[in-house]
């Protein structure tokens, strides 16, 4: 099931990106919201002076997708034990949309988890998942060093916006903490205390920080975030204990995404996706 949802996403992914906005008419009802490039807010990465459209499929960011699409693939990698059909049609279209969300985060923690999964594969002697694996790769660095997208990630530096409204949004959730170091602001009421804590005034840059822990530190403080902790360790500790590599993966990649993003714990999907994985941590039955 998680595969054809997948497959449904990637494929509405590549059309977005293709026609270069939202397709409409019935899609409209499932969850896909209208736009295009100009389209105020809307994500787009600067390329060689081009603004490109990120795609959303149905999800409420391109960051969100590229999260969901990780994780499935995650799970098809490592869980199943023999590639039918619509597995191979899941891995290779989800790879392609994921690419397409231009995403530098997930793209980075993707090409680690592809070749970790090869280095697992040569080490138990289980050839049949290399080949599509080392594929992956050859799109992946070709993705990242040959195409016209590579400026997404080679020109990367300290100046770019989206590099420094997250400094702004950091250091707010900073000041918010030392404010109300024991309690936080309150929780889910980091957006309505946000513009007592910035220096300029910008509606753009209403939203979450972007790293759940700041933002789990400045709502909640120091106790809340100490049952964060606590979770995250039962958590780690059930998987050390039942040796369940599928969700050692998938829960590093949550908390590593983390660092970088807010939508594990402020929008539904993410929600949802950090609730599974943290359920599954807890599980007697081992997804591989």
């Amino acid at each position: 099931m998680l595969s054809i949802s997948a497959i449904f996403e990637s494929l509405l992914a590549i059309w977005q990106f293709l026609n270069k906005g939202s397709i409409g008419s019935l899609l409209y009802y499932l969850g896909e919201r209208s736009f295009n490039g100009q389209t105020p807010g809307i994500a787009n990465a600067s390329i060689g002076g081009n603004l490109i459209l990120r795609p959303y499929a149905t999800f409420p960011h391109p960051n969100v997708l590229a999260g969901f699409l990780l994780i499935v693939i995650t799970i098809t990698l490592f869980s199943v034990k023999k590639l039918k059909v619509i597995n191979f049609l899941s891995l290779s279209i989800c790879s392609i949309a994921l690419l397409l969300t231009l995403s530098r985060s997930v793209i980075l923690v993707f090409i680690f988890l592809v070749i970790f999964k090869v280095f697992l594969s040569f080490k138990t002697k289980s050839l049949k998942k290399i080949i599509p694996a080392l594929g992956i790769i050859g799109v992946c660095l070709y993705f990242l060093f040959f195409s016209q997208y590579s400026a997404r990630f080679s020109s990367l530096s300290l100046n770019d916006t989206s590099i420094i409204e997250r400094q702004k949004l950091a250091n707010a959730a900073i000041l918010m903490f030392q404010k109300n170091p024991l309690l936080g602001v309150g929780l889910n009421n980091f957006l309505s205390n946000l513009p007592l804590f910035l220096s300029q005034k910008n509606y753009l840059l209403i939203q979450p920080v972007h790293n759940i822990y700041l933002l789990v530190l400045s709502e909640l403080g120091i106790i809340g975030f100490f049952f964060f902790l606590i979770l995250l360790f039962f958590s780690l500790r059930t998987i050390l204990k039942n040796k369940n590599l599928v969700v050692a993966v998938l829960l590093f990649e949550v908390l590593f995404l983390g660092l970088f993003d807010h939508y594990f714990l402020t929008l539904q999907q993410g929600q949802l996706l950090f609730a599974l994985i943290i359920g599954l941590s807890f599980s007697k039955k081992l997804l591989i």
